[in-house]
């Protein structure tokens, strides 16, 4: 395997991470919404502010991985 397809195939779970971040967000699980950084997290911006974080948080993410992909493929 090539340097160039081992770096892209480690950006893929890269995007996981990052749709990830978006779908709590946007589902808010129980499980993750009660952890204790999310809870303070969530006392202190409200929830609409902890979930458009997170969710601007996976979009960046998300972007600059993508962003990556498009600038090695040209």
């Amino acid at each position: 395997m090539d340097d160039q397809r081992a770096q892209s195939l480690l950006k893929i779970p890269a995007l996981v991470i990052g749709a990830l971040f978006i779908l709590i967000g946007i589902l808010r699980p129980a499980f993750v919404w009660d952890m204790g950084k999310v809870r303070s997290g969530r006392e202190w911006l409200g929830e609409a502010g902890m979930s458009g974080l997170l969710i601007g948080f996976g979009l960046l993410f998300c972007g600059v991985i993508i962003a990556t992909f498009l600038k090695r493929s040209k």
